[in-house]
C-alpha cells in the first residue's frame, strides 16, 4: 500500500457489498449507473463530514474517514487500520463502549448514543458521544461508528458548572437572604431567608412568596413584583410565627431552569432600626441628662440661698409669731425641694461619692433595722447574707439608699396583700448576666464579677412595654407626684460603674438585680 505523504488529505473508499459491473446499455445500465452515483454521492458525505466515522470488525478499524484521522491524531489512515478500538478508549469508559458496540452488533439500532472519553494516539482524552448501527462492508457484517466531538461543550458544561457552584456558595454563605419565584410560587431559597422568616429551605418551597408579607402590605409587594420594578425599596416581613419584621428587598428577572422567574435580595433591617432608635434614645437622654443636671445644680444653688435667708429670718422674729410659723413653713417646703434637687443629681449621677472598701452583705445587714421600722406589717422580708459577702468598692451611704429604694417598690408593689419578699447578696459572673431589660440601656458589664444585691417580690409585677419606663423621674403606676426612689437608685448604681436588671410578669411578680464591680480577688461563689 503506498503511504501518503504527512499532511496529504486521506481518502479511504467505502467499498459496496458487491462488485458493480460496468454500465451497459438499457434499463440495468441506468440502474447501474444511478447506483454508482449514489454510492460517489454516499463516499463523498462520508469523506467530507465533519464527524468522525469508521467500520470495525471484530474490534478492529477497518475503516475510517478524514474526520476520525483528524480526531484521533493520526497522520493516514494506515496509523489505525487495523488496530484495536477498545486502544483507542478510555479505559474508564471501555466497558461502555464494548457495551455499546454490542449493542449494535446484535442488531440494537435504537440504542440511544453513549456519551465516553477517546484516545488520541499521543494519549489525550477526548469527549465524545458515540452513535452506531450493524452494515454489511466487503460482503459481510459489521458495524459503522459516528462519533461526535464534544469536547467544547464538555468544558462550556464544566465551566458553567463551576461559576454556578461559585455563585450558589456565595448565595448560601451570605447574610442577606435571596429567594427566587416563578408566578409568585418560591422556588429557591437560600439559607438565610429561609431562617430570616423562621421556616427551612424545604418548608418554603412551593409557597407563595406573598404569604411572607403582612396582609397589609401584600397589595403594595404585589404591584412592585408585577412592576418588575428593580428599585430597592423597604416594606414589612411576616416571620412563620406571625411576628412582623421590617426588611429591605430589590429584586430583577432572571430565568431559573429556562422559565423566566424573579429573584429577590432581602436584608432584615430590624435589629439596625431598633439600634438607630437607641441611638436616638441615647442622644436624646444625654441632652436631656446634660440640661436636667444644670437646672438642678442652679435650683439647688438658689435654694440653699432661700434656706439660709429662712434660717435668718427665724431668728429675729418672736418664736411663737404668726410670721415664725410661716417662715418654718416655708423653710420645710424649700428642705423638700432641696432633697428633690439632691434626688434628680442623683439620678443624673452628679452627686459626690465617698468610695471605700465595703462588705455587701454587712452594709445590708446594718440597714435592715431602719428598713424593718418602716414596712407595713403585711410585708415579711426573708433574707440570704453571706458572710462574708462581696467586696465592693462604694459610698456606704448610697448603696443604703439603693437597698431602701428597692424594698420599698417591692413592699409598694404588694399593696394590701400580706406578701413575702425576699433580699439576697451574691457574687455572679458577667456571663450569668441577663442582657433584657439592662438598665442604663446603654451599659455593658466589663468586669469579669459582680456583687448582685437581688429583690424578689410576688407583687402585681410590671408589663414589658412598662418595664422601660420605671427608672424615668417621677414615672409611677401609683399615684402621681412622688417616685423618685427608682431614678434615684439607677443614678447611684450608674455612678458606681454598676448596672440593673429587671425581670417581671403581671400578676407574678418582679425581681430586681443590682450588679456593683467587685474588688480584686472576689470570685463568683
Amino acid at each position: 500500500m503506498k503511504r501518503r505523504k504527512r499532511g496529504e488529505t486521506a481518502r479511504t473508499d467505502v467499498r459496496s457489498a458487491r462488485t458493480l459491473p460496468p454500465p451497459t446499455a438499457g434499463a440495468a445500465g441506468e440502474q447501474i449507473a444511478a447506483l454508482q452515483a449514489s454510492e460517489a454521492h454516499y463516499h463523498t458525505l462520508v469523506e467530507h463530514s465533519p464527524d468522525p466515522m469508521y467500520v470495525a470488525r471484530n474490534g478492529t478499524f477497518l475503516f475510517v474517514n478524514p474526520a476520525a484521522i483528524r480526531l484521533f491524531g493520526a497522520t493516514t489512515a494506515e496509523d489505525l487500520l487495523g488496530t484495536r478500538i477498545l486502544d483507542r478508549v478510555h479505559p474508564a469508559a471501555r466497558d461502555v463502549v464494548s457495551q455499546r458496540i454490542e449493542a449494535v452488533t446484535e442488531g440494537a439500532d435504537g440504542a440511544p448514543a453513549v456519551e465516553a472519553q477517546f484516545l488520541t494516539l499521543d494519549g489525550a482524552a477526548i469527549d465524545v458521544e458515540v452513535e452506531g448501527q450493524a452494515i454489511i462492508y466487503d460482503g459481510a457484517g459489521a458495524i459503522q461508528l459516528v462519533l461526535h466531538d464534544i469536547s467544547r461543550r464538555k468544558r462550556a458544561e464544566a465551566a458553567l458548572l463551576e461559576v454556578t457552584e461559585r455563585y450558589r456558595r456565595l448565595v448560601e454563605s451570605a447574610f442577606d437572604g435571596y429567594v427566587v419565584h416563578q408566578d409568585g410560587i418560591i422556588v429557591d431559597a437560600n439559607a438565610a431567608y429561609a431562617t430570616m422568616f423562621g421556616f427551612t429551605v424545604d418548608e418554603l418551597l412551593g409557597k407563595p412568596v406573598l404569604e411572607l408579607s403582612p396582609p397589609d402590605v401584600r397589595s403594595t409587594v404585589a404591584g412592585i413584583i408585577q412592576r418588575q420594578e428593580h428599585v430597592p425599596y423597604e416594606t414589612a416581613g411576616q416571620r412563620k410565627d406571625g411576628s412582623r419584621m421590617l426588611i429591605a428587598t430589590a429584586g430583577m428577572a432572571c430565568s431559573f431552569l429556562g422559565r423566566p422567574a424573579r429573584i429577590a435580595a432581602v436584608r432584615d433591617l430590624t435589629l439596625r432600626k431598633l439600634a438607630e432608635a437607641q441611638r436616638r434614645q441615647l442622644l436624646k437622654a444625654e441632652s436631656l441628662s446634660r440640661m436636667a443636671g444644670a437646672i438642678a445644680h442652679h435650683f439647688n444653688n438658689k435654694l440653699q440661698a432661700v434656706i439660709g435667708n429662712l434660717e435668718m429670718a427665724t431668728l429675729e422674729l418672736p418664736p411663737r409669731s404668726k410670721a415664725a410659723h410661716s417662715i418654718v413653713s416655708a423653710q420645710k417646703a424649700a428642705d423638700a425641694a432641696a432633697d428633690m434637687s439632691t434626688l434628680m443629681l442623683t439620678y443624673l449621677g452628679h452627686t459626690a461619692v465617698d468610695r471605700r472598701r465595703l462588705d455587701l452583705s454587712d452594709v445590708c445587714q446594718q440597714c435592715l433595722t431602719a428598713v424593718r421600722a418602716v414596712m407595713p406589717a403585711t410585708a415579711v422580708l426573708e433574707i440570704d447574707l453571706p458572710s462574708p459577702g462581696p467586696s465592693v468598692h462604694a459610698d456606704e451611704r448610697q448603696v443604703q439608699q439603693i437597698l431602701t429604694g428597692l424594698l420599698s417598690n417591692a413592699w409598694e408593689a404588694s399593696g394590701d396583700q400580706s406578701a413575702v419578699i425576699s433580699l439576697k447578696v451574691k457574687t455572679v459572673s458577667r456571663a450569668e448576666m441577663s442582657e433584657t431589660h439592662r438598665f442604663p440601656i446603654d451599659s455593658e458589664p466589663l468586669d469579669p464579677s459582680y456583687a448582685c444585691m437581688e429583690v424578689t417580690d410576688a407583687g402585681c409585677g410590671i408589663a414589658d412595654e412598662t418595664i422601660e419606663r420605671v427608672f424615668d423621674p417621677f414615672y409611677t403606676t401609683k399615684f402621681t407626684g412622688r417616685e423618685m426612689g427608682l431614678s434615684a437608685v439607677l443614678g447611684i448604681v450608674r455612678a458606681h460603674d454598676g448596672l440593673i436588671t429587671v425581670e417581671s410578669e403581671p400578676g407574678r411578680g418582679s425581681v430586681f438585680r443590682v450588679f456593683l464591680p467587685t474588688l480584686a480577688g472576689d470570685a463568683p461563689r
